[in-house]
């Protein structure tokens, strides 16, 4: 299984969210880019996003929130 900065991916089925402060060189490959404030929005569209992914592949797909702090005002969905 491919690995991202020791963290295991699923390659391109793999939605990526970064936080505000994770680290930058992970940054550079996130698909969301959390600003620190309500956090769970961008959370929240790689879950759909991934789950779109892999219902349109059958090859099933992963949300992966990187190393750091989240702030979250609401509810996370899982679909």
């Amino acid at each position: 299984m491919p690995r991202f900065g020791g963290i295991p991916v699923l390659g391109k089925h793999t939605v990526v969210v970064a936080a505000s402060n994770s680290p930058a060189r992970m940054m550079d490959y996130a698909d969301y880019i959390c600003d620190g404030t309500a956090d769970q929005t961008e959370i929240n569209s790689a879950i759909v996003e991934a789950a779109t992914i892999g219902a349109a592949t059958n090859l099933g797909s992963a949300a992966l929130l990187l190393p750091g702090d989240y702030t979250l005002s609401a509810t996370i969905a899982m679909s």
